[in-house]
């Protein structure tokens, strides 16, 4: 991926950091060594960055002090390109500058902000770019999926983008496309023996976080609370990211603090009454949830029961919960996995498949690293 590439992916994710109002005029952006390791690039490529930032009025930068948004930015006044990418050249432009791209997209839902974020960051590779047609389509489960990618393949895409849904194993189509070369790329995934392009966020990493984060203000008794199984690929890292902080603090690590399927076995007759004595029980004041829909969904548990978020317990929830009238607006401290970043890359790499398949490494993969961002729903534990 070139510098100027990269370079302007960072401007746009501060753009629409702003955008969506998580920036505001006067607030201080990363420092250029948090940005080099959450991009996983140079210096020259951050620093060009936020130079056109500044020449463009956007932020002020100042010697030892960091880099602000400038107090007097009109929101109105954002560049309308922030969207837009930078294309990709490709190496033989005369054989593929007229032809036309059909590129697939399948996710397995839209349910979250997260989806739909990585669909933002996808679609910012091709705005404006009349030789790229995106293709979206929704899984659901995975012998939906299968027939989404048969579908796709039957209508001569020219390559997809596939976000799989969770289980326990790949679908064999994706197999299929591997063994005939066809261009794809995986997002939010990585699967076992299949060695291809992807795109995922660093979740032992993100584990490690928000236990971390957790036992700083001084919760011994934590419980994690899976949406799905722990057979999931990012289930079953970040599990291991916080087994991994618990070893590293010495503290004791206990299975059954860990809690695959949770809104299952909470809507299950048989597993329902255990399930809410040990969320409520007392001695567990931290509370870890792999995902955001089933963050929501225990908030409400606790809400409706009295406890309260954080006195009585503290909750860690992964990316941004979409919020409703009764949170008022977004409480939750959460793993931001950046997204958009994940979508935007992703683009990035089909793209780069498709305009140089021949020089193009087809074994790409990129983890990036999340961020833990704090609000409301954590505080100390009681003494």
């Amino acid at each position: 991926m070139k510098r100027n590439t990269l370079s302007q992916l960072i401007q746009n994710d501060i753009l629409n950091e702003l955008s969506s109002k998580r920036l505001k005029p006067g607030d201080k952006i990363p420092t250029e060594l948090e940005l080099m390791e959450k991009y996983q690039v140079s210096r020259i490529t951050v620093s060009a960055a936020l130079n056109e930032l500044k020449d463009k009025n956007i932020i002020k930068r100042y010697p030892r002090r960091g880099s602000f948004i400038n107090k007097n930015l009109a929101l109105s006044s954002l560049p309308t390109f922030s969207e837009k990418l930078p294309p990709v050249n490709p190496r033989h432009p005369s054989e593929t500058i007229t032809k036309k791209y059909s590129i697939g997209v399948i996710m397995p839902s839209i349910r979250d902000l997260f989806a739909v974020n990585i669909i933002h960051g996808i679609s910012s590779c091709f705005y404006n770019e009349t030789n790229f047609h995106l293709n979206i389509s929704y899984s659901g489960d995975q012998a939906f999926e299968e027939y989404v990618i048969d579908y796709m393949l039957k209508m001569n895409i020219d390559g997809i983008l596939l976000f799989p849904v969770d289980q326990e194993n790949y679908n064999v189509k994706i197999l299929e496309m591997k063994v005939n070369k066809f261009p794809f790329v995986l997002i939010d995934r990585c699967l076992p023996g299949i060695s291809s392009p992807h795109v995922i966020s660093d979740n032992v990493y993100g584990g490690q976080l928000a236990t971390s984060h957790l036992c700083d203000l001084g919760h011994k008794n934590i419980l994690i609370c899976c949406g799905s199984g722990l057979e999931t690929f990012s289930v079953k890292e970040r599990v291991q990211g916080y087994k991994n902080e618990l070893a590293r603090r010495k503290l004791p690590i206990n299975e059954e603090n860990i809690i695959p399927s949770i809104l299952k076995k909470l809507n299950s007759e048989d597993e329902r009454v255990e399930t809410e004595a040990k969320l409520l029980d007392p001695k567990y004041t931290g509370i870890i949830v792999t995902d955001s829909p089933a963050a929501m969904s225990l908030y409400d548990f606790f809400m409706k029961r009295n406890v309260r978020i954080p006195e009585d317990k503290s909750l860690v929830s992964y990316d941004t919960p979409i919020t409703n009238t009764i949170y008022n607006s977004n409480p939750f401290t959460y793993i931001d996995q950046n997204e958009y970043t994940i979508g935007a890359k992703a683009g990035m790499l089909m793209k780069n498949l498709l305009l140089n398949r021949d020089d193009f490494q087809i074994d790409d993969q990129i983890v990036i690293k999340p961020n833990l961002i704090i609000n409301r729903t954590t505080a100390y534990a009681k003494q």
